[in-house]
């Protein structure tokens, strides 16, 4: 028994003809195999970003569990980057 299942797909006009060409070239034997070849594209595509959404899960659950954040003071951060950038020209001078 053979493991495909066939179904019927609307394209437009223009994807139709795109999908014509590309037999036409040679470049597909069928247009049943560049339409494979897209939803294999497109089920690659899908596992790719639910990766990278498990990634982000993680990292802002990470984020979550390091506990609460603690104030930020741009002022602060200007004075201290100003004083590294300060030592930094005086070591390279």
């Amino acid at each position: 028994m053979s493991d495909t299942e066939r179904t019927t797909v609307v394209f437009t006009g223009a994807m139709a003809e795109e999908l014509r060409k590309a037999v036409a070239s040679g470049e597909y034997a069928s247009t049943s195999e560049a339409v494979r070849h897209g939803v294999r594209i497109w089920m690659k595509e899908r596992e790719e970003r639910e990766k990278k959404l498990e990634w982000l899960r993680t990292e802002i659950q990470k984020g979550i569990d390091s506990g609460p954040g603690e104030k930020f003071e741009p002022e602060a951060l200007k004075k201290e980057m100003r004083a590294i950038r300060a030592r930094e020209t005086r070591k390279s001078a």
